[in-house]
This record gives structure tokens, C-alpha cells and sequence, in this order.
């Protein structure tokens, strides 16, 4: 709120967005000058999308269109809103979906924190010190999954994991709960 003759807020560090990204490293350069024995650094987080609380995120591919601004791919006629939760970014070879709100991406892949297949890591295109290097990776992963409260979705909470569950075998897979960043709200039961 703009008031009149108020100081504007001064602040150490602005990180723009509060996905992955922007909820990790805020809180670690707030404390990083604790660390030093500093006063704590003024950290503020920037968001060009809007919060959504439980009740207000589009459930209905009628009520998403509402939700969606989008860049090129002659598209540009379409109603769009500035402050939609789907940023839609279509270019001459390639499309981006990227989310608008408090939360960053976790918006729209449901905060889902899952490890690369091991398999990826052993392709060539990776630099020397990363290349196959597993022990690496994994505790890169745990230290994320630790910093953004991942934690495995409860196991046979939603029909989905039932029935996921149930065709695994067939396809001779095995089916685990996903680690989320989220906390999803308990089933009604």
C-alpha cells in the first residue's frame, strides 16, 4: 500500500520469484549473514502472480481460461490475464508452460520433486565432474528435497495410487509415492 510520506521499504537482497528457485534461496541469504555474525540480511520476494489459497485454483478447463496469458504463436488476439496463473510462451520451434503465482512452477506440476532416472546421468552432454556421478547427484537431490520439505505422497490416500498400483504389475513396473514439495490435504474418509 502506497502511504503518503511513508519510507519506502529498503531491503538487502530482491529475489524475483517464488518457485523452486526463489523459496530456496531467500531464506538461505536471509541467514547468510547470521552465519558471519551479521544482522540478518532484508530479503524480499517478488511474485507477478497471484496467491492461490485451497478453493481458488482452477479445477475446470472451463474456469483455466480465466487463468492464462500467452506470448506469440499469432495468439496474441485471445483474452488473456495479466496476472493468470498459466503463462503460455509460444515461440517459431518451440512452447514454454510456465506458472504465474506464489509457488512458482510447483502451481502447475503439483510440486512434485522427483529424481532423474539414473540413466540420464551417463549422458555425454554432461561436464566431467557430473558425468555418472551418482553419489553426486543423490546428495544434491536430498539436500533439495530437504530445503523445499519434500516428502513422499501418503500411500493409498487417492483412488489414482489404487489404480496405479494395480496396473504396475501388468506393465512390469512398480509403482512408489511421489515426493512432493506440497502438502496435499488428507482424503475424506
Amino acid at each position: 500500500p502506497d502511504v503518503a510520506g511513508a519510507e519506502p521499504p529498503q531491503f538487502d537482497v530482491v529475489v524475483v520469484g517464488s518457485g523452486y528457485g526463489g523459496a530456496v534461496a531467500a531464506p538461505r541469504l536471509s541467514a547468510l549473514a547470521e552465519a558471519e555474525g551479521r544482522p540478518a540480511m532484508r530479503v524480499a520476494v517478488l511474485e507477478r502472480g497471484l496467491e492461490y489459497t485451497p478453493g481458488s485454483f482452477p479445477d475446470r478447463l472451463a474456469t483455466l481460461v480465466g487463468h492464462l496469458r500467452m506470448n506469440g504463436g499469432g495468439l496474441t488476439d485471445m483474452p488473456a490475464n495479466p496476472e493468470g496463473l498459466l503463462d503460455w510462451r509460444l515461440g517459431g520451434d518451440v512452447g514454454a508452460l510456465v506458472a504465474n503465482g506464489l509457488g512458482g512452477g510447483s502451481l502447475i506440476n503439483a510440486g512434485v520433486c522427483e529424481p532423474a532416472d539414473a540413466e540420464v546421468f551417463t549422458r555425454p552432454a554432461w561436464p566431467a565432474p557430473w558425468l555418472g556421478n551418482t553419489v553426486l547427484w543423490q546428495r544434491l537431490y536430498q539436500r533439495a528435497s530437504q530445503a523445499l520439505g519434500a516428502g513422499r505422497w501418503p500411500a493409498l490416500r487417492v483412488d489414482k495410487q489404487w489404480a496405479m498400483e494395480a496396473l504396475a504389475p501388468r506393465l512390469g513396473a512398480t509403482c512408489l509415492p511421489v515426493h512432493l514439495s506440497i502438502v496435499p490435504p488428507v482424503a475424506a474418509g
